[in-house]
């Protein structure tokens, strides 16, 4: 009982470990530039900082599906021919499937949202390089 105990731990830090690794390479901030002057800001800034926001959960819900690939193939991989464990892998899987979906049709449905609320591409993308100056030369 202990060791299974160890286990679950280890491949829970691991997935932690996993999940938050690209949360760290992603240096896009939550807050747009124009949200952080002293003036309120105006709805394309606020439908910006919406789409940073979706944009995240929406990579990190991609990552939980992955995890649940991953962990789907392990499980059927790991069967030893047991009819339970294989379903349970089929499962996974699906579920995976169904979830990578409805994440690609969610993101695409922001962005068409966004679209025809006037907010032009410069705020649903995320810029290249974040150092360069702007055209107003700041």
């Amino acid at each position: 009982m202990r060791y299974s105990l160890r286990k679950k731990v280890a491949m829970a830090a691991a997935s932690a470990a996993l999940l938050l690794a690209p949360t760290t390479a992603f240096a896009v901030s939550l807050v747009p530039e124009c949200a952080r002057g002293g003036e309120l800001a105006q709805l394309p800034c606020l439908l910006e900082t919406f789409g940073n926001i979706a944009q995240v959960i929406l990579g990190l819900t991609g990552g939980l599906a992955l995890l649940m690939f991953v962990y789907g193939g392990f499980m059927m991989l790991s069967s030893g021919g047991s009819e339970d464990k294989i379903k349970k892998g089929k499962d996974a899987i699906m579920a995976a499937v169904i979830g990578i979906a409805i994440i690609l049709l969610t993101g695409y449905l922001i962005r068409y949202g966004l679209a025809r609320l006037g907010v032009g591409e410069e705020y649903t993308t995320i810029p290249e390089d974040v150092g360069t100056t702007t055209e107003t030369g700041t």
